[in-house]
């Protein structure tokens, strides 16, 4: 069931760099901006609900979660990262869904994006909601987490309908239902 959900969110990645790509072109930005839209400050989330299944997609900069703009370059920064990226697993502490959806965190994954000279982490969550047609709201609390992180860029898809948000340190309720 899982590798249906891949194809949307592919499609949703796809489609947000072609975005990127499109507005860097027109600005007539080089080619290695066209591809990968970094900026220190902003993540990136987008959110595909497909029947029972809620998959979410999570970037932002390494800057922006250990305080450094590399991979880890020796055992000290290494620690920082290891001990960053167990606090954000600690999905359901900053990430939560209306109760009336019933919502499960059944899976999550970290993936780093180290062959890129400024790399951005990933996180892949993914929820099985025994009452989707009940979610309205997500909030995301992640902002007391990552202190340095002031905007996360959100899109959704969720029961045929789509939308996008900026979410900030004030702002980090999503109504799904608008």
């Amino acid at each position: 069931m899982m590798k249906l959900l891949q194809l949307p969110l592919i499609l949703v990645s796809v489609i947000t760099s072609y975005g990127y790509a499109e507005s860097a072109f027109e600005q007539g930005e080089s080619s290695h901006h066209e591809h990968h839209a970094h900026e220190h400050g902003v993540a990136r989330m987008n959110i595909i609900g497909d029947k029972n299944l809620l998959s979410i997609t999570f970037t932002i900069p390494m800057l922006n979660v250990t305080g450094f703009e590399q991979t880890p370059e020796n055992d000290s920064e290494q620690k920082i990262l290891d001990d960053k990226i167990a606090l954000i697993e600690k999905i359901n502490q900053w990430l939560t869904l209306n109760q009336q959806a019933g919502c499960e965190l059944t899976q999550h994954s970290v993936q780093i994006d180290s062959e890129n000279e400024h790399p951005d982490i990933d996180f892949d969550i993914h929820y099985q909601c025994n009452k989707p047609e009940q979610l309205q709201t997500i909030d995301v609390n992640i902002f007391k987490q990552l202190d340095s992180l002031e905007k996360i860029e959100v899109q959704w898809v969720i029961a045929n309908k789509q939308s996008a948000k900026s979410l900030t340190k004030k702002d980090k309720r999503i109504l799904v239902t608008d």
